[in-house]
């Protein structure tokens, strides 16, 4: 006997379909699952039997300074630290920092399912290499990126760097460390005493351990389990649907001679073969395609074994289905009973159940929406000033003791060099810093602090001019003759603009051996308010403090009226450098002013870059995140529609005869489907009030869509053909 498609139609490939999204779920599982363990994995690098760990809490500034400056010293070690970056909306964790420093010969390599990660030989170029800004892992800007590190799906990015460029950063020493290379128990207990000695602290404030922690894996294993069991469900409603459309001509085919063996093989093998055979190449594209393939090829193990899974749950979802070919005789199928009502309450149920999950999948996918709409925004923002020059990097040169700190030669050259170039068109002093409530709360340095935080603007008085910012040339004189001259924005109280003047007079100091310069010589201090109508761009790469503000204290720069924190900073590379060149061009000719005017920073070997290199990790983040929200709602709506599809014809095969009368007597659409479409719009109404409940744009937007999405479905393919279904029912 063959077996041909004589049952199923195109409800074949929409089985197939949903037993490879069933697949697809399962494996999907697998990764997330696997990527925890990548994770925690991650957690313990480098930690052995031998490993000292500090716990750093309530430290003074001036403990965390002594802390840093001993572990510092202590090169002879190799110290870390794990930090982790939340999202700005606080919906989970962005990056997993690593800062490290010291001894490369006491950091391991890093092996995950037998493959090598990163090896101690690429942790030793990041810890000697002379820019310390360089990162292991994308973290702001690939161009700072000496090795890049596997970003699979389900994990979150690892980034290493030195720990004490975050310390220069952040001036703060707090969390977990952990110091290897400590071979003896002697060792051990000195290097104890002299940290408890140099820091001030007992052994038991740094020795106990004061932080919890627990294991949160968020909501997206339950949005994989709903979409899983929500899939099986449809494909099970659709192989029940697939039995009924078939009962008629079981009964026929049964007086040809027909057993229910051969009746089952008919209907299923169809599934079944192809499901099975495309197992392999189902693990071998979603390793690949889900960003583990650079981890190991021994991830393909777990996914496979899911695969597997998922086709004992398809032999799992075929009893019922199977049940009903063995069991219902054909003289009852010829005359149609079977039990519709339990069968369209089942269909109901779902669709109703499935709605649901559309709704938290949703709400749980918000975060990852509204981080899509910020990096958006800040690519948005910066779009404008991508191409303008920064310094990359530099060399000591001959100028011996620059990068400790002990010489301030090329200080002084890069300072005369901006005094020659300083007023040209598209030569910029641009520099930004934000001082939120920590620094208010906690800087002990100063009398006078203001009453709230603030953005601090360093931007030259010709960037200024080309923002839209005018000044006399009254003032242009005064700033030119070395006075510094701040805008403060008018929102500010008079008392609020009294605490900020007296804050910054006491925050600029000069001292003996700084760079010389008309300010330092004659301090005078001028102010003006700005009205705050409209939104100045901030350098800034967080949105929780603002890519933009209508009211930063603004420092109007000019090569005369600077001191040694900016003077100093000339050099300073990347985008929050201070020395920003506006093209390619004006880069050209400021290249020929040194070559021909300041021989001696031709030992220094100043590199510039277009500021986009330092943003473009951002837009890789895009990417990303729209293909992991967008898959998970498009799996959703897929899911959604599929289980209307079988509903709709589980509906037709039981209410047949009814459906033609009222064809052939005028009812229209809406009277023959009524049901359906009460269901669908119902549906949709419910779930925009409970996103609105939830204040989801997204289940909104979801919502919306399915219901588009549905009406086009049973206006465009369902409904549409139903004459010609009608007809074909008559000439049978």
């Amino acid at each position: 006997m063959s077996y041909n498609n004589i049952f199923l139609g195109k409800l074949k490939y929409l089985a197939l379909f949903l037993v490879a999204v069933q697949s697809i779920l399962f494996a999907l599982t697998a990764i997330f699952f696997t990527g925890v363990s990548y994770q925690e994995t991650w957690q313990h690098y480098n930690q052995n039997n031998r490993t000292i760990t500090l716990y750093l809490q309530k430290l003074s500034p001036i403990q965390q300074e002594k802390a840093f400056y001993y572990l510092n010293e202590r090169s002879d070690l190799a110290v870390w630290t794990h930090r982790v970056i939340q999202d700005s909306k606080g919906n989970g964790i962005q990056k997993h920092y690593i800062d490290a420093m010291g001894n490369s010969d006491y950091f391991s390599d890093f092996n995950y399912h037998h493959s090598n990660i990163l090896t101690k030989s690429q942790l030793k170029v990041l810890l000697e290499h002379e820019d310390s800004k360089k990162t292991i892992g994308i973290a702001e800007a690939s161009h700072d990126t000496l090795y890049e590190l596997p970003r699979p799906l389900f994990t979150v990015p690892i980034v290493i760097d030195r720990l004490e460029q975050v310390y220069q950063k952040t001036n703060t020493l707090t969390g977990i460390y952990h110091v290897n290379g400590l071979e003896s128990e002697t060792d051990k207990s000195e290097f104890i005493k002299q940290f408890a000695s140099a820091t001030d602290l007992s052994e038991e404030n740094f020795l106990q351990e004061k932080f919890g922690s627990r294991r949160d894996y968020g909501l997206v294993p339950f949005v994989l389990i709903g979409l899983l069991l929500f899939t099986m469900l449809t494909l099970l409603i659709l192989l029940l649907v697939i039995v009924l459309q078939a009962y008629e001509k079981f009964g026929s085919l049964t007086l040809l001679g027909w057993s229910r063996n051969e009746f089952w093989l008919a209907l299923f093998k169809p599934i079944i073969y192809p499901s099975v055979l495309s197992t392999p190449i189902l693990a071998v594209g979603i390793w690949w395609l889900t960003g583990w393939s650079q981890v190991s090829y021994y991830i393909l193990i777990p996914i496979m074994g899911h695969i597997v899974f998922s086709m004992f749950a398809l032999a799992t979802i075929l009893i019922i289905p199977s049940l009903i070919v063995y069991s219902v005789t054909a003289l009852s199928t010829i005359h149609k009973r079977f039990p519709s009502r339990l069968l369209t309450i089942l269909g109901i149920s779902s669709y109703i159940a499935l709605s649901s999950i559309l709704i938290a999948t949703s709400y749980s996918l918000d975060g990852p929406l509204y981080r899509f709409m910020d990096n958006v925004h800040i690519a948005r923002a910066w779009k404008s000033v991508e191409n303008m020059q920064v310094i990359d990097s530099f060399s000591e040169g001959d100028d011996l003791g620059t990068l400790a700190g002990t010489s301030n030669t090329l200080e002084l050259s890069m300072y005369h060099l901006y005094t020659k170039i300083g007023h040209d068109e598209g030569v910029y002093l641009i520099h930004s810093q934000y001082y939120g409530q920590d620094f208010l709360a906690n800087v002990t340095a100063y009398q006078n602090l203001p009453s709230k935080p603030f953005w601090y603007l360093v931007y030259s008085y010709n960037y200024l001019t080309e923002l839209g910012f005018q000044f006399s040339e009254e003032e242009l004189n005064e700033i030119r003759s070395g006075s510094r001259l701040y805008l403060i924005p008018d929102s500010y109280t008079t008392e609020e603009q009294q605490r900020m003047r007296a804050y910054l007079e006491e925050s600029v100091k000069v001292y003996d051996g700084d760079v010389e310069t008309p300010f330092t010589q004659n301090r005078q201090f001028i102010y003006k308010s700005y009205s705050t109508t409209k939104d100045i761009f901030l350098w800034s790469t967080n949105l929780q403090q603002g890519v933009t503000s209508k009211e930063p204290i603004i420092f109007v720069a000019s090569p005369e009226n600077l001191y040694f924190k900016e003077s100093a900073n000339l050099v300073v590379s990347g985008f929050n450098g201070y020395l920003k060149i506006r093209n390619q061009n004006i880069l050209t000719r400021v290249k020929e002013e040194i070559t021909t005017h300041f021989p001696d920073l031709m030992d220094n070997d100043i590199q510039f870059t277009p500021v986009r290199r330092y943003i473009d990790g951002r837009q890789k983040e895009l990417s990303y995140t729209f293909y992991l929200f967008g898959s998970l709602i498009l799996a959703v709506l897929i899911s959604l529609t599929s289980i209307l599809i079988a509903l709709v014809l589980m509906y037709r095969i039981t209410y047949q005869d009814r459906l033609i009368v009222q064809y052939f007597l005028g009812f229209g659409l809406w009277a023959r489907y009524k049901g359906i479409m009460i269901l669908v719009i119902v549906s949709a109404i419910i779930e925009v009030l409970i996103s609105f409940l939830l204040k989801t744009k997204l289940g909104i937007v979801s919502a919306a869509l399915s219901l588009c999405l549905q009406s086009v479905l049973l206006y465009g393919f369902l409904l549409r053909k139903e004459q010609q279904k009608i007809l074909n029912i008559f000439k049978e």
